[in-house]
């Protein structure tokens, strides 16, 4: 499994597309997070750092050094690319995929199913973990994901609770039951992914 920062640039007029291209082997297993949903304390639509949830860096930080393909989703528009991209680095989260909307999409939940769904049956990426609020229970469960592999930060009805692992407000005790739980590395391990401030470019 490779990834490469890609920025094409047209010479005769300056225009550019950039994009990450993803070589990743069947059965790759990987921990979803959503930005908002996951780690995010206070958030903010217009792309602004948000205040980030205790613990969070160093719960992706324990899946990345297990071995596991870090992939990062959201429904916000791909424009804020590069903001999110900055504070994901600021506050020194591993790294890993980004997945955004097209634009401000009229569904970002089902942009975000859409997104794992596809990776599933595509590219047969095996979800070991995911983590959100309550509002991504659903897709969550619609992609077979037991109770015991979603978590869920802040609050959940007691309807949902049977469907996931609620986690409260904050990740420590959840760290703490990772680190004793005995998770082995997976089968096929996740190399070095793009940096969140890698600006590599190549010229047509």
């Amino acid at each position: 499994m490779v990834f490469y920062m890609i920025s094409l640039v047209y010479r005769k007029d300056g225009s550019s597309l950039d994009f990450l291209l993803a070589v990743i082997h069947p059965k790759t297993e990987v921990v979803v997070l959503s930005i908002d949903g996951s780690f995010a304390a206070r958030m903010s639509s217009t792309g602004l750092p948000p205040s980030v949830r205790q613990g969070s860096v160093d719960v992706v930080r324990f899946w990345e050094q297990k071995g596991y393909l870090i992939v990062y989703i959201t429904g916000r528009p791909e424009m804020q690319l590069q903001k999110v991209k900055s504070w994901l680095y600021e506050y020194k989260f591993p790294r890993g995929m980004l997945s955004f909307a097209d634009s401000y999409a009229p569904d970002p939940l089902g942009h975000k199913a859409y997104y794992l769904r596809n990776l599933i049956k595509k590219h047969e990426v095996v979800v070991c973990a995911a983590y959100s609020n309550s509002k991504d229970i659903g897709i969550y469960s619609s992609i077979n994901l037991k109770p015991e592999q979603i978590f869920i930060l802040g609050e959940v009805s007691r309807k949902q609770r049977a469907l996931v692992d609620a986690l409260g407000e904050d990740y420590r005790q959840h760290l703490d039951k990772l680190k004793s739980s005995g998770i082995h590395k997976p089968h096929t391990l996740a190399p070095e992914c793009i940096n969140f401030n890698d600006n590599s470019s190549y010229n047509l």
